[in-house]
């Protein structure tokens, strides 16, 4: 059953395949055949009821609704690019209050070199 919406996934695969210029360049940034990468072009004109590509012998161009398509599909994965390093960095960064006991000598010892560098890499 196909989906009504283009998955990021596939919007990937387009772009992709419209910066390779060629099904062949495409097939191996992606390691896999050449007719895998035609019978997925073909699924998703098939879903969207348009053609998206002219062919050639050669290469690739874009249709009207080809180049409608790119462009809206490399806006919507920046947008996700964008979010999801939003949302990973806000994650990963240290924040609050670091207390540590240790005894003077495994303190000194061990524990001030860790978080000297701790510090230096979250101030």
């Amino acid at each position: 059953m196909s989906t009504p919406v283009s998955a990021p996934s596939e919007m990937a695969f387009f772009s992709l395949l419209a910066r390779c210029g060629s099904f062949s360049a495409a097939a191996r940034e992606l390691d896999v055949t050449t007719p895998a990468v035609s019978k997925r072009l073909a699924q998703m004109e098939a879903r969207l009821g348009v053609q998206l590509l002219n062919r050639t012998t050669r290469r690739v161009g874009l249709t009207p609704e080809g180049e409608t398509y790119l462009a809206h599909a490399r806006r919507i994965l920046s947008d996700i690019d964008d979010m999801e390093q939003l949302v990973s960095s806000a994650v990963a960064a240290p924040k609050g209050l670091l207390r540590v006991n240790a005894t003077l000598g495994f303190g000194r010892s061990h524990i001030a070199p860790l978080i000297s560098g701790f510090v230096k890499l979250h101030p």
